[in-house]
C-alpha cells in the first residue's frame, strides 16, 4: 500500500532535465539524503545541491560493472541503500548492530533483558537490532524505545530456535555500516555471525545469557553440542564476552573457558519500570485478545479478594525442565502440611510446543491441582500487579543464568527462595533478600519455602535491592563491555 510507504510523491510534469527537477526538489523539500542510480546524475545533484546543503548525501546504487569508482555512500542494491540510511548516517555515537535470534516482544527473558540493556546506553550507541521474525504478524521493521528493530523471515523450527538465511544475510549487509558486533546468546546463528564479524573486520562482543540444557536425549546430546562449539568459535573469536554474574561465568561450560576476556553486568532496571514504547503501532490486538487480557489483569488484580486469608506463592517463567517446576509440585504438599492457607500462582505458559514437560508431569500437578492457580502469559500492568499481589517469589530452577523475574520480583520488595545454583543465587546471596535451597531437593525447597512465609518481612532489604540493581552502574559496565 503505497499510502502506508510514501508521505508525498512529485511528477516531473514540466519535462525538465532530470538531474535539475531532482535538484530543485531536494531543495524545495530541503532533503538531506537522497537514492538514485545514475552515475552521471549522482554526480550533478552532488555538485548543485551541495551548494547550499553542504551535508547533503546522494546514496548511488551502482552495480558489478561499476565496482572501480570510489565513492562514499555507494550500494549494490536498494536494500543495501536503505541500510545505509537508517544506520550509515554520519554521528559520533558509535554504530552497534545487535543479532538476537529473539526480541521484543518475544517474553523470555533472553530477549526481554535485552530490551533493558540497549535502551539504558542511547546516549553514546546509535543501534540497530536484527532478530528473526518469530510470529509471522509482527512488522518487519519497528522502533522498541527509540531503537531500529529489523526481522527477518524464519526459514524453519528447530525446538524453540527459529532459524533464517535471510537474517544472516541482513546481519552480513548491516555489518558493512557499523562499528560493533554484539551478539546475544544463545543463539542458533551465533558461528555465522563471528564468522561475519571476523570477515568484515569488526569488534565483536558476545552476551551469555546461559549454556544451552536440554532434556535428556541422543538427538539432544547433539544439539548441545553444536551449541557449545559454535559458541567457543564465536567466544574465541570476540574481543569481550559478557554474562550477569562471574558466579555464572566460573561454572559454565562455555564461558569457564574464556574466563580471561569475560566481565560481569547486571541487568540495568528501573525501580518502577516503564512500558516499551513501540513504533509503529502494527501490531494490534484483536477483540478477542485484548478480551483475555482484560480477564487476566481483573483475575490478577482479584487474587487477594479471591483467596482472602490466603498467603500466595508466586511462580513464572517457561514451563520445561530446567526451570525444576516439578521440584515446587512435589514441595506443594511438604507446605500445605505445615500451613495449608497458601496458593501456589504461576504466571506463564505451561504448553511449550517445543518441550511437553507439563504433560509429562501433569500427576503431580493434579495432585496439588486445588492449590495452584494457573493465570496464563502475562505482560505489562498484569505482570506488574502478579508481583504486587504475591507474598514470597519462587525459583526452582535446575539451571538459570540469571532470572529476570526474580530480579522484577525483588524490586517490588518481594522475598525470594531461589534455588543454589550458579547464577541464579547471586542476588539472594549478595543482599539477603530471601533464602537458597539445595538444588533439586524437594524436602529442603518446602523448609525454606516455610521458614519465608513465616515472616516475609524479614526479607525484605530495599536499600540492598536497589544497590545491587544500581541503574548508572549497570549502564557504565555494559558501556564499557562494549567498547574496552
Amino acid at each position: 500500500n503505497a499510502d502506508s510507504v510514501f508521505k508525498a510523491c512529485y511528477y516531473n510534469a514540466e519535462n525538465e532535465q532530470p538531474h535539475l527537477f531532482k535538484a530543485r526538489m531536494i531543495q524545495e523539500l530541503n532533503l538531506e539524503m537522497f537514492v538514485e542510480d545514475n552515475w552521471d546524475i549522482v554526480e550533478r545533484l552532488n555538485r548543485i545541491v551541495r551548494t547550499h546543503q553542504p551535508n547533503f548525501a546522494c546514496w548511488w546504487v551502482s552495480n558489478i560493472m561499476d565496482s572501480g569508482i570510489a565513492y562514499p555512500h555507494k550500494a549494490l542494491s536498494l536494500n543495501q541503500a536503505i541500510d545505509g540510511i537508517a544506520f550509515g548516517r554520519q554521528t559520533k555515537k558509535t554504530k552497534l548492530l545487535v543479532a538476537s535470534d529473539f526480541y521484543y516482544p518475544h517474553w523470555t527473558g533472553l530477549a526481554q533483558s535485552f530490551m533493558h540493556y540497549l535502551s539504558a546506553i542511547q546516549d553514546q550507541f546509535s543501534t540497530q537490532v536484527r532478530t528473526v521474525q518469530f510470529r509471522v504478524d509482527l512488522p518487519k521493521c519497528s522502533q522498541v524505545n527509540k531503537v531500529v528493530v529489523w526481522r527477518s523471515a524464519a526459514l524453519l523450527s528447530l525446538s524453540r530456535a527459529k532459524l533464517s538465511l535471510q537474517y544472516l544475510t541482513d546481519v552480513w549487509r548491516a555489518a558493512a555500516v557499523t562499528d560493533t558486533i554484539l551478539v546475544n546468546s544463545p543463539s542458533a546463528h551465533i558461528a555465522w555471525v563471528a564468522a561475519i564479524a571476523l570477515f568484515r573486520g569488526k569488534r565483536l562482543v558476545v552476551f551469555h545469557n546461559g549454556d544451552l540444557l536440554l532434556p535428556k536425549g541422543g538427538i539432544n546430546k547433539v544439539v548441545e553440542y553444536i551449541f557449545d562449539i559454535s559458541t567457543h568459535f564465536a567466544c574465541l573469536v570476540a574481543q569481550s564476552v559478557g554474562t550477569y554474574t562471574q558466579d555464572y561465568a566460573k561454572h559454565s561450560r562455555i564461558l569457564s573457558k574464556h574466563l580471561h576476556k569475560c566481565r560481569a553486568v547486571g541487568i540495568p532496571l528501573l525501580p518502577t519500570p516503564t512500558k516499551p514504547e513501540v513504533t509503529p503501532k502494527q501490531a494490534q490486538l484483536s477483540t478477542a485478545q485484548m478480551a483475555v487480557q482484560s480477564a487476566q489483569l481483573r483475575t490478577v488484580k482479584n487474587l487477594s479478594k479471591t483467596y482472602t486469608q490466603k498467603q500466595l506463592v508466586g511462580f513464572a517463567g517457561r514451563f520445561v525442565e530446567e526451570k525444576g517446576f516439578d521440584i515446587l509440585f512435589a514441595a506443594i504438599p511438604l507446605v500445605l502440611k505445615h500451613n495449608p492457607n497458601c496458593m501456589f500462582v504461576f504466571a506463564g505458559e505451561v504448553a511449550m510446543g517445543y518441550e511437553r514437560f507439563f504433560e509429562r508431569n501433569e500427576a503431580l500437578y493434579k495432585a496439588v491441582k486445588s492449590h495452584v492457580v494457573l493465570l496464563g502469559l502475562l505482560d505489562g500492568e498484569a505482570l506488574e500487579e502478579f508481583y504486587r499481589q504475591i507474598d514470597i517469589f519462587v525459583l526452582p530452577s535446575r539451571s538459570d543464568c540469571f532470572a529476570l523475574v526474580q530480579a522484577e520480583a525483588a524490586l517490588h520488595q518481594v522475598p525470594l527462595v531461589v534455588s543454589d545454583i550458579p547464577g541464579a543465587r547471586d542476588l539472594v546471596t549478595t543482599t539477603g533478600c530471601g533464602l537458597l535451597f539445595t538444588s533439586e531437593n524437594h524436602l529442603d525447597f518446602a523448609a525454606k519455602i516455610i521458614q519465608v512465609l513465616e515472616q516475609p518481612p524479614a526479607y525484605q532489604r530495599k536499600q540492598a535491592v536497589a544497590d545491587y540493581f544500581d541503574y548508572a552502574k549497570r549502564t557504565r559496565s555494559f558501556k564499557q563491555l562494549l567498547t574496552d
